[in-house]
């Protein structure tokens, strides 16, 4: 909207709860609106792109500022979360109308006493420190002592001068395989303090900064336990002109409140808490949290599945996508099982790619050697995801069964695509008293893909081919009918394949991945889970393609009349 047309819209606009309105400058304007007890005094700033984003509305009752939750330092009012919002481009003064209403609405339910408490929740967005720090550290309740990696400017000398990168826990290792964590080996390593508070307070007045002032106000609300642990902690810092303090407060949702302080003077002191009288400066800092709590809660995923193991078999384009669905979805523990190396045949449709094959020969021997799949596989998955085990064995499915960090994995997930390899397993898995699996496997040419989850104990895979007491070639999910050509060959024998695409393995591992989830959930009843793809490629079909639904769920049961199960 021009802004022409941004005067003429507010020109015509009339609410009961504008008593005046003027323009200020150019895309702003300032409105006195009438609340239910106050008289609000507001700032609109209108970006081009109203009306298909809100404008910004800045409160300038300063002496407010400080009191009202929803309000920052600034004064800039959260009216509403920008990515669920949705507006009528095609009704700007509707937009606009609403938007005060809700405005004035909003307003006056903070600024009832009752709301008040809401704003020690928002300190950190109340404050929003533009200098940031990184930390791998969840705040525990109790002082204590904290590692932090600082860089230096190479031309300038003195610590007051250096910059915070990273904090860490003083006894916890870093994930130093984590995108380019290794390289803060270079920067220089201190000891800060941990200080819990016990409870927060409201800012400073009128959108004052936060002083020291405010942090000596804040010293109150540490236990007596925790001060004293302070107090000892700080006697042993030795007299300096820089100093840093992680300071932490409650959150009504059980999380903390984080900021860094950074207190410097220009002589040597006593550490702050010994030498409050001291004339500091203070800067503040936001924490950028890195945490395993944080991170897996934020990224959707389940902190319950960080102690659980699962087992992969077959690292495929299948199994690999689903290696990486399950550490996203925080999984603690991934045992990736492939005897095979990586080519350029399948990184179109693996989870791995150019990144992960070798051309470089040996040095010694002149040979190209290619990179084993779960080895690669285990090196992108901790690049990508802080906080995950992945052990990686290039051996065949057979060699492994027996070994105890595979029997000890809570599900083993096959993904080796094979119905007769399958089977083998099936048999293998249930010898060596496994209790549950998943496994699953894609159909050609996009035809389809099924995942299904058993109770060992109860059922198996081969009950779904088995008919008659005998093993039938076609189970009882299956999409396409056996016995056509469906195989591609584009170099002679050698280099025969199923066709099928990344969407379509993407597709089958989203299946067995939210299984492999059902069953760490403890859930216990076997099920089949297929999705249906069209038939493009104009292939025999079955019934069971021609009735079943996009996507189907069914239950599974022991089939009496399968050699395994009826053992």
């Amino acid at each position: 909207m021009t802004h022409s047309e941004l005067q003429g819209l507010i020109s015509v606009l009339q609410l009961p709860c504008i008593k005046l309105s003027r323009e200020e400058e150019e895309r702003k304007f300032n409105f006195h609106l009438i609340g239910k007890k106050l008289l609000w005094d507001i700032s609109i700033y209108f970006p081009d792109r109203f009306p298909y984003s809100l404008p910004k509305a800045v409160l300038r009752n300063t002496d407010l500022i400080g009191v009202l939750p929803h309000v920052n330092q600034s004064g800039v009012i959260c009216l509403e979360e920008s990515d669920s919002l949705f507006t009528d481009y095609s009704r700007p003064n509707e937009v606009l109308a609403l938007y005060i209403e809700d405005i004035v609405k909003l307003l006056d339910r903070i600024s009832l006493k009752i709301y008040q408490d809401e704003l020690l929740d928002e300190l950190e967005g109340y404050f929003a420190p533009v200098k940031k720090v990184y930390s791998f550290y969840h705040p525990s309740k109790s002082t204590e002592t904290l590692y932090m990696r600082v860089s230096q400017p190479e031309k300038i000398k003195g610590r007051k001068y250096s910059s915070p990168i990273m904090i860490s826990h003083k006894n916890e290792s870093l994930p130093l395989r984590f995108s380019n964590i290794e390289s803060l080996d270079k920067c220089r390593r201190e000891k800060i303090m941990h200080l819990p508070l016990d409870g927060a307070k409201l800012p400073p007045a009128s959108g004052k900064d936060f002083n020291v002032k405010y942090f000596i106000s804040l010293l109150e609300l540490v236990s007596k336990k925790n001060w004293q642990r302070a107090l000892r902690l700080a006697k042993k810092y030795r007299p300096y002109n820089t100093f840093y303090i992680f300071l932490t407060m409650p959150r009504t949702s059980g999380e903390r409140t984080q900021f860094l302080l950074k207190f410097t003077s220009s002589h040597h002191c006593e550490h702050p808490l010994l030498s409050t009288s001291i004339d500091w400066e203070l800067e503040l800092y936001s924490i950028l949290r890195n945490s395993k709590e944080y991170l897996i809660e934020r990224g959707g995923g389940d902190q319950s599945f960080s102690e659980k193991k699962v087992a992969i078999i077959g690292c495929g384009s299948v199994g690999s996508q689903i290696s990486n669905m399950l550490g996203k979805a925080g999984v603690g523990e991934l045992t990736l099982i492939d005897f095979d190396s990586l080519s350029p045949d399948n990184i179109y449709r693996h989870h791995l790619g150019g990144g992960e094959l070798n051309y470089k020969p040996d040095e010694k021997s002149g040979i190209v050697s290619s990179f084993s799949k779960v080895s690669a596989l285990k090196l992108r998955i901790e690049q990508s995801l802080p906080y995950i085990k992945v052990n990686s064995i290039p051996k065949k499915f057979n060699e492994v069964v027996s070994f105890n960090n595979v029997k000890n994995c809570d599900v083993v997930i096959v993904a080796v695509g094979s119905p007769s390899v399958n089977l083998e397993l099936n048999n293998l898995l249930k010898r060596h008293n496994y209790k549950y699996a998943v496994f699953c496997w894609s159909e050609a040419a996009g035809i389809g893909g099924h995942a299904i989850a058993v109770d060992l104990h109860c059922s198996c895979y081969e009950c779904l081919y088995t008919k008659d007491k005998q093993l039938n070639a076609q189970s009882d999910l299956s999409l396409l009918k056996v016995g056509q050509p469906i195989s591609k060959n584009l170099t002679g024998c050698a280099g025969v394949f199923t066709p099928f695409s990344f969407i379509d393995s993407n597709r089958t591992a989203e299946l067995a991945a939210t299984l492999a989830l059902y069953i760490l959930k403890n859930n216990r009843a076997s099920i089949a889970e297929s999705w249906k793809g069209d038939n493009s490629a104009d292939l025999t079909v079955t019934d069971k393609y021609k009735k079943m639904p996009l996507k189907e769920r069914i239950s599974l049961t022991r089939n009496s009349e399968c050699r395994v199960c009826n053992v």
